[in-house]
């Protein structure tokens, strides 16, 4: 009885971590649009097939769990390769790979950052921009804690 408790947990503990993963969405007028439905920025990971850090990135970074709930809460997550979205590529020349760009829903530009980004600096970076953006938005409550 004991060893089937323990397989049913086991079982049940991995389905929730397999269950978290990001939903990357095309970039669009769509996206955009559901960023301004839901009250989101847009979370925009530029990469390339070429780099190395990106799938590093992917398979770390995009995978861990607090950074996959603050996606989750204040973001609407965007995965371009260069090769599909050229136009991107234009708009955003200083923007490496991996390249994570914040806009809002406006489709401004509010913050990037190039290079590779650990999921901790990752959470703290997402953590920060989602605070800046609410305290400067006097029409959202901001959170306890906000700087």
């Amino acid at each position: 009885m004991i060893r089937l408790f323990i397989a049913l947990v086991f079982l049940f503990s991995f389905q929730t971590v397999a269950a978290a993963k990001i939903q990357w969405h095309d970039w669009s007028a769509a996206t955009l649009q559901q960023a301004q439905q839901e009250d989101k920025l847009i979370l925009l990971n530029m990469s390339a097939e070429w780099c190395d850090f990106c799938k590093k990135m992917k398979a770390t970074t995009y995978k861990d769990a607090e950074v996959l709930a603050e996606i989750d809460k204040n973001y609407i997550a965007v995965y371009a390769d260069e090769a599909d979205y050229p136009e991107l590529v234009k708009r955003f020349p200083k923007v490496g790979r991996p390249g994570t760009i914040i806009l809002n829903a406006d489709d401004e530009v509010v913050i990037y950052k190039n290079g590779y980004l650990k999921p901790q600096w990752m959470l703290w970076f997402l953590q920060a921009v989602a605070q800046e953006v609410a305290a400067a938005d006097t029409s959202k409550p901001v959170e306890q804690g906000a700087i």
